[in-house]
């Protein structure tokens, strides 16, 4: 055998070829690794962003105009009857909102108007939810003779979109 000849002292030291194949294998793996956890916390962050900016009571689309509010978790602010601030007003809800999708399909000028009561009762409180059902079937009688009832064939203009506006039960 003859003996390996020694390096001279400045030339670099290649690593053999199974060491540089591993290497990029590493290189590629912890690169993957590092993508997915990227990956999956801007998607924790995406649905966290959802959730609190866009995303309200009951899971009502609501661009920031529902907000869950002390504990358990009170629904406040401000619809346009696609939500119901409880099961009880569900009825009288889904009205104002059939009347104020016609409103918008109509193409008419329209105004909004706020109807401003407590939707969600708590203890303590005066009226029960068959008073604020009745309040709310009162508003929207209104709000649909408004629309029709002018005297003549023409529709009244601006028609009412009726917004509900519940600051919650702990108002007084």
């Amino acid at each position: 055998m003859k003996p390996r000849p020694e390096p001279a002292q400045d030339a670099p030291v290649t690593p053999p070829a199974s060491a540089q194949v591993r290497s990029a294998r590493q290189r590629t793996l912890i690169t993957l690794l590092a993508l997915g956890v990227l990956a999956a916390s801007a998607a924790g962050v995406g649905i966290w962003v959802i959730r609190t900016a866009v995303v309200g009571c009951d899971g009502a689309f609501n661009d920031r105009a529902l907000r869950e509010f002390g504990s358990p978790g009170e629904c406040v602010g401000v619809t346009d009857g696609s939500l119901a601030f409880a099961p009880e007003l569900a009825e009288a809800t889904g009205k104002i909102l059939a009347e104020n999708r016609r409103v918008e399909e109509s193409g008419l000028s329209s105004v909004s108007l706020a109807y401003f009561i407590p939707m969600t009762l708590g203890e303590g409180d005066t009226q029960d939810f068959g008073a604020v059902n009745d309040e709310l079937r009162g508003a929207f009688l209104t709000q649909y003779n408004w629309n029709r009832e002018t005297g003549t064939d023409n529709p009244a203009e601006p028609q009412v979109r009726l917004l509900l506006a519940n600051p919650g039960s702990a108002t007084a």
